[in-house]
């Protein structure tokens, strides 16, 4: 697969599943540009602030989660590419996020080598 340089926000309040999560994401793309936060108010400052292609997001933090920071930037009419992200396994989490606008919701727990492969593959062909 040909590389291609896209910046990624990933937001977790857990800092070792960042890191595993930018390890992931480079080992699948090398040139993927991966910055990372624990704290859904600071994502959402990031991306007020800087562009990004896609923001791949826990459902669940502490200050503002990640359907929160999806429906301001939804409103806002930003439709940056937003990828649910969550450990919890519910059908109604899955419907509110897509509802709210996310392209993807993802439950942790896989295999992070399939996963992140999964999510690299999102990325990619919805920046396209």
């Amino acid at each position: 697969m040909e590389a291609v340089n896209l910046r990624v926000l990933l937001v977790d309040d857990e800092p070792d599943l960042l890191k595993q999560g930018e390890i992931f994401l480079k080992m699948e793309n090398e040139e993927l540009e991966v910055e990372t936060t624990t704290s859904g108010e600071e994502a959402y400052q990031m991306v007020e602030n800087e562009d990004f292609d896609a923001i791949i997001s826990d459902y669940i933090l502490p200050d503002m989660d990640g359907i929160e920071i999806l429906e301001k930037l939804r409103e806002e009419g930003d439709d940056v590419t937003f990828i649910i992200f969550t450990g919890r396994d519910s059908e109604e989490m899955e419907k509110k996020s897509l509802e709210s606008g996310a392209d993807k919701f993802l439950k942790k727990g896989r295999s992070p080598k399939t996963l992140y492969k999964k999510i690299v593959e999102e990325i990619t062909a919805s920046t396209e």
